[in-house]
């Protein structure tokens, strides 16, 4: 009966036998910080998780890459969001700790 109650709720394993550590990453574009004739940056930011119950083991995204684009082209959904919000996360997962 715990198999199954876990398996609905992996929280619960996580209580009875510790997180499982893992990172989770996102992707995406924000508005250039560094030079102005860049039209955006490219930003890629990490923080460690756990990879069952997708927990946050610590609060903070930590920046792990950024590079400048001088010119980019969107679709206008996603262009329309980037101006509204000043940033864009094309991607997001999640991955084992090395």
């Amino acid at each position: 009966m715990r198999f199954w109650r876990e398996l609905r709720n992996p929280a619960l394993k996580c209580v009875r036998i510790g997180h499982k550590p893992g990172i989770e990453f996102r992707r995406g574009y924000r508005r250039p910080q560094e030079h102005r004739y860049y039209v955006c940056d490219g930003v890629t930011e990490e923080r460690d998780v756990c990879l069952r119950c997708k927990v946050a083991l610590t609060g903070d995204w930590r920046q792990t890459e950024r590079q400048g684009f001088t010119g980019f082209s969107w679709p206008k959904d996603q262009a329309d969001a980037f101006r509204r919000d000043g940033e864009y996360w094309s991607s997001h997962g999640f991955r084992n700790a090395a």
